[in-house]
């Protein structure tokens, strides 16, 4: 059975600055942020392929991570697309427009202005794990907390973890074509809360 290990990328400016930060937002991670274990020194399985999303925090991170190994960069693993939120402060968004941000976290069908869904996120996710090789029995992704968030809700069913911090991993095990179950999550200082 294939399994899944997303981890989100390092530390950006935007999430120093607690910036809304979606598809749009293309900024380097921090001076620093790449400073751990790459992705063997993690204690995560070592992957069959290696998958990366089209931004630069990611691909960065992909590169630290899977040190001297080819990844695929893929439109699919990237963040979702926040449209006229992006950039904005995510204090502001809480404090000025409590509907439209308690609307963005808990309604999957909402679409922000100029933005996607995060059912259209799950789609694009859903058409990246049916176009996997086959054969492939561990897939390593870097890619962003929204996605992995979504995927936890939408594709696994669970809240255990709506927020997922900088460097964390989430393994998953591939139980139909585009299902998803839970296995462990590893946070960033590498400690295992769930196996």
């Amino acid at each position: 059975m294939t399994e899944l290990v997303l981890v989100r990328h390092a530390r950006t400016a935007a999430n120093e600055a607690d910036l809304l930060q979606g598809r749009r937002s293309d900024g380097p991670v921090l001076a620093g942020a790449l400073t751990g274990p790459d992705w063997v020194g993690r204690g995560l399985p070592v992957p069959d392929a290696y998958y990366s999303s089209p931004q630069l925090r990611a691909q960065q991170t992909a590169v630290h991570l899977f040190p001297g190994r080819v990844f695929h960069v893929d439109e699919r693993l990237a963040e979702r697309d926040l449209g006229d939120l992006d950039g904005m402060a995510a204090e502001a968004l809480r404090s000025d427009h409590p509907d439209l941000a308690a609307r963005l976290a808990g309604d999957a069908r909402f679409v922000p202005p100029a933005g996607e869904s995060a059912l259209e996120v799950a789609a694009r996710f859903r058409s990246f794990l049916r176009d996997l090789p086959a054969g492939v029995d561990t897939v390593g992704c870097v890619t962003h907390g929204a996605l992995i968030a979504i995927v936890l809700r939408l594709l696994a069913g669970t809240r255990e973890r709506s927020r997922i911090r900088n460097l964390e991993a989430v393994r998953l095990r591939l139980v139909a074509p585009d299902a998803v179950v839970p296995v462990q999550l590893v946070t960033a200082d590498e400690q295992v809360v769930r196996a």
